[in-house]
């Protein structure tokens, strides 16, 4: 950002915006730019007045008399804080249109500063934009040291670098609350440190206010039966983030569309693979990112993704991408549209360390509506997660009965008679099993499990003329995520 403040201060360009949630950090960037070029800089605030770089003050609170003040004097850096109010006075922006000759040719720089910035239409030209990055490892590292400097006792440089890996992805501000909270956190236990665990729960807290991202921190262990061909994908992918992979050419992966019948295992996946790769899982909600306000979904969107970037390496999990772009192609919102294709220009053109899962249950409706998100090039591999196998139902009944009952006993008879059956469906049969053992007041077993198998009505026959269409829009367009089951000999059963 520095660098971008100093080409168009030097260009001689006028008026500059900067979006950014890092105010103080970006006051202290163009202050450092100022000493370096030998300007001066002035700060108006509507609640202060104006503050400038040499320590003076003035009682001015009107942003028009701002411009026409300051506009034609020596070169200068000037900062107007949270102007939007501003953009919306007439005369405000018709000042701004005539001072813009006497500011070119006087050098000076007028620097629009706010979280979300709506320029109008009339003026949008006249303002360049700056991007505003959120810190990177080097300077979440010298914060770190900042703060540690006042402890006892030094972290160690393990500590520090998972300190780092937690404080990934906050601002400068909200990351030197973290650090604080996690040694006054710490205190009560009598040994002032900073706790990486206190840091990624403050992590979760406050990207969670977002409304749109979230850090989660899937159960241990593995909750996935089957799923050979998809799971032995991810793990070749395992090494991606490796520096030694990079060394050798290796590039890094872009991410999966997960597709199929729901209830199969597709969230379940997203929720593994970070356990795999041993990185952070970040969970994008799609409806949360449009706003109701003009321009405010694209700002949203091109948050979400700096976030994600200021993490990696880190998994982002888009989870039922069709609810949100599933309709008419033609007649789709074109603030939709104008989200999708900044997502899209991103997953084709990024290099970052994000792997990117996507999941869709109804991908007939993506297909129709925006073709594009499906090209080979905006993922590594497309897979179709169908009902599961004998071999998989079996693997699900074993995992369910571990997870919800702490038993195991043996399922053959339920796994031919759950032919058909989803993995969700396959779980709740298990749970209830359980009450109806509990009612009973016996231990689980099979019985149990064939009774509730009597009483559920599976979505292969509720749903299946939509199941059969999702099949057909999968072959020869993704791998299929389980193997091929050999065909056994049907035997009646008795249940």
């Amino acid at each position: 950002m520095k660098e971008s403040i100093q080409q168009k201060m030097r260009a001689g360009f006028p008026l500059v915006s900067i979006e950014t949630i890092e105010e103080n950090k970006v006051i202290r960037t163009i202050m450092e730019v100022s000493d370096e070029a030998k300007r001066v800089v002035r700060v108006f605030s509507i609640s202060t007045g104006v503050t400038t770089s040499e320590g003076k003050t003035m009682d001015l609170r009107d942003p028009v008399e701002f411009i026409q003040r300051f506009s034609t004097k020596e070169k200068s850096i000037n900062i107007m804080l949270d102007p939007n109010p501003f953009f919306e006075d007439l005369m405000f922006r018709r000042v701004l249109k005539d001072s813009i000759h006497g500011m070119r040719g006087g050098g000076n720089l007028f620097v629009f500063i706010s979280p979300s910035l709506k320029i109008p239409e009339d003026i949008k030209h006249l303002v360049s934009a700056i991007e505003s990055s959120l810190p990177d490892r080097m300077e979440i590292g010298q914060l770190f040291d900042e703060i540690a400097e006042n402890l006892d006792e030094k972290p160690t440089e393990d500590e520090k670098e998972r300190a780092v890996d937690a404080l990934i992805g906050l601002s400068s501000d909200s990351a030197a609350d973290a650090l604080s909270l996690s040694i006054v956190q710490s205190t009560k236990n009598g040994h002032p440190r900073i706790d990486p665990k206190a840091i990624m729960d403050e992590k979760c807290r406050s990207l969670s206010s977002e409304g749109y991202m979230k850090v989660i921190t899937p159960k241990p262990g593995n909750h996935i039966g089957g799923l050979e061909n998809l799971r032995g994908w991810v793990k070749r992918r395992k090494v991606c983030f490796e520096k030694e992979a990079k060394r050798f050419g290796l590039p890094t992966p872009k991410g999966i569309l997960l597709v199929g019948v729901p209830g199969c295992g597709k969230s379940l996946t997203a929720k593994q693979i970070p356990k795999d790769f041993d990185v952070p899982l970040v969970q994008l909600n799609m409806g949360a990112i449009f706003g109701s306000l003009v321009g405010e979904s694209e700002k949203n969107i091109r948050r979400a993704i700096a976030t994600a970037e200021a993490m990696s390496p880190c998994v982002l999990w888009i989870d039922e991408l069709d609810k949100q772009l599933s309709g008419d192609a033609s007649g789709a919102h074109e603030t939709t549209r104008r989200v999708i294709a900044e997502l899209l220009t991103w997953l084709e053109e990024k290099e970052s360390a994000v792997f990117v899962v996507a999941t869709a249950n109804n991908i007939q409706g993506i297909s129709k509506s925006f073709p594009e998100m499906l090209r080979k090039g905006r993922w590594d591999e497309m897979f179709f997660v169908d009902l599961p196998t004998a071999k998989e139902r079996k693997e699900i009944f074993h995992i369910h009965l571990m997870d919800v009952a702490d038993v195991k006993f043996p399922v053959d008879t339920s796994v031919e008679a759950t032919e058909g059956f989803s993995g969700a469906e396959i779980k709740a049969i298990v749970v209830d099993g359980l009450y109806r053992a509990f009612e009973e007041k016996k231990d689980l077993n099979e019985e149990h499990i064939l009774c509730s198998i009597r009483n559920t009505i599976p979505q292969s026959q509720s749903a299946r003329e939509s199941i059969q269409g999702l099949r057909e829009w999968a072959r020869g367009r993704c791998l299929q995520a389980s193997s091929v089951e050999k065909k056994k000999k049907k035997r009646k059963i008795d249940i």
